[in-house]
Parts: C-alpha cells; structure tokens; sequence
C-alpha cells in the first residue's frame, strides 16, 4: 500500500524556508520490496511499525519502528519489509539538504516525526479550517525533531558555491566559531569541494574561512576585555586561540594595541 498526498500548493514551510512537498505513506507485506528510485528533493523516513532493510546506494540497514533516516536528492534507494506490517511514512521537503549528501545513517526515536505526518495528513483529510496554520506548526516540529536527532545542518539546495550557500556557511560560523574548525570539517557539513568553498567565501565575504573566524574570535575577546577580570591568557584560552602569544600578536595586528592596552584604555 501506498498513499501520497501532496503538499506543495500549500506552501506550508518552517522559519528556514524549508518547505513541505508531500507526505507518504508505505505499508509493506513481509518479503515484499520497492523498486529501486531516486528523487531530486530530500526525504525523510521514519519506520513507524514493524521492521524492514533500507537500501541507500548499495548499503543494507535494517531499521525498526522507531528508526529515522535521511535521503538525499540523487539517493538511489529502495524498501523491503521483514516483518507482516513494516509501515513507513515518507516526508518530502524541498529547497534543503539535510546533512551530509554522501552519509546515510538510521537515527533511534524518530516516533514523534512520524506522529506528526500522520496528524499533518489527517488534518488535510478532515479539512478543517485552521489546517494549514496546523500543517504549519506540525511541520516546524519535524523539521525541529529531525534536526536535534541528527545534528544535521540544513543546506539550501542551490549551486554549490553560490551566495546563498556561502551564506549558510557564514551563518554557521557565526553560530561556532568558538569552536575548532577547519576547512576540511566545513565542506564535509556542507559538501562542496574544499577549494570551492574557500574561493567563494572569500569572494562573497571578502575575507578568508579562516580570517573570518579569528575576527569573530577577535571580536569576543574584546567583549571579555572590556567586562571581566580574566587574564589574557584565560581570554585567549575561552576565545580558542592556540597559545597567548599567538592571539596577542594577532589583536595587536588588527586594533593597533595589545589586549593589555586596550583593556586599560576602556577602563581609563
């Protein structure tokens, strides 16, 4: 059994502007089997009874009630039950990656996801007049669950390279750059050649991955100087720089003074 129903005219989306293309839902005999497909839009499947095998570009996984994973576009794929009442719902969204486009994995507690595409679609059926409002919020929720279980980012599905991209990379930066990051971590997240990603930050932000992380670092480091009483060492330590030398030497290049003197100077 499968039954889809469609979405699109809605324009029912999250605050990311990912939006809802259709939900679907699959009910497979034991021993049964889906052809093998791929779609240009992602998809996210979660098992909400009994247990089957996930095929995904030439890996087995079994999965089991409960289990969620994300398909990629251009993710040659297909379905087979192991049990009498293997069910699946299958949500498609459009404009966004999930995660890393050559990595599958099952993810464990995807039960809510899977509640929330049935009430999506029971809405619909009902036709009630606050359905979209509904698909709406629900929608945001499965959006928000798929993301906490599977620390994915989410990627406009737009030319590798292009500003839109590039924006999302900043975005993330922003959100981490206290954290070690490297050229290699960020185009495996976002996956676009490392080269590619390097020549168009520079060109869309006019500074390099790495320059722009040290200002950001930069940037905290002053807000520390300026409120706290840690030495700069321990500034330099939170701001993750790799030894006080280094991130004197750095502050002293971009504002013209040590930390020292700046901090006095604000205090002054």
């Amino acid at each position: 059994m499968f039954n889809l129903t469609e979405f699109r005219e809605f324009n029912i989306q999250n605050n990311l502007g990912v939006m809802l293309s259709y939900v679907a839902y699959l009910e497979l005999a034991k021993t049964a089997r889906q052809d093998f497909v791929s779609h240009n839009i992602t998809e996210i499947m979660v098992v909400v009874s009994g247990k089957g095998v996930f095929n995904a570009d030439g890996e087995r996984f079994e999965v089991k009630k409960g289990d969620l994973f994300i398909v990629n576009p251009d993710t040659v794929h297909n379905e087979e039950s192991l049990s009498s009442d293997f069910g699946v719902y299958i949500i498609g969204i459009e404009n966004y990656l999930l995660g890393a486009q050559d990595e599958f994995k099952a993810y464990a507690g995807g039960e809510r996801v899977g509640f929330y595409a049935e009430q999506i679609v029971k809405d619909y059926e009902s036709k009630g007049k606050m359905f979209v409002d509904n698909a709406n919020l629900l929608f945001s929720l499965i959006i928000n669950e798929v993301l906490f279980l599977s620390s994915a980012i989410p990627v406009p599905n737009v030319k590798r390279g292009s500003n839109e991209l590039i924006n999302s990379v900043k975005k993330y930066l922003d959100g981490h750059f206290l954290e070690d990051i490297s050229v290699k971590s960020l185009s495996e997240k976002f996956f676009i050649n490392k080269t590619t990603l390097m020549h168009a930050f520079k060109k869309s932000v006019g500074i390099g991955v790495y320059d722009y992380v040290i200002k950001k670092r930069l940037q905290e480091s002053k807000n520390w100087l300026k409120i706290s009483s840690m030495t700069v060492a321990q500034i330099s330590e939170r701001c993750n720089f790799s030894n006080p030398s280094y991130f004197v030497q750095y502050f002293k290049k971009v504002y013209g003074v040590t930390p020292i003197e700046y901090r006095k100077g604000e205090k002054a």
